[in-house]
């Protein structure tokens, strides 16, 4: 099942984990989720 809030973490094309965010509606979800991905990846 797909739902909105699960995202992929691509590195350099890769797949290297996901993130699954629930608690608001799916728009609110895919943005807290992408967020996170966004900060994951500056870290780099």
């Amino acid at each position: 099942m797909v739902v909105g809030g699960g995202l992929p973490v691509l590195v350099g094309g890769d797949v290297v984990g996901a993130i699954g965010v629930s608690s608001g509606t799916p728009q609110q979800d895919m943005e807290v989720a992408q967020a996170s991905i966004d900060h994951f990846l500056r870290g780099l």
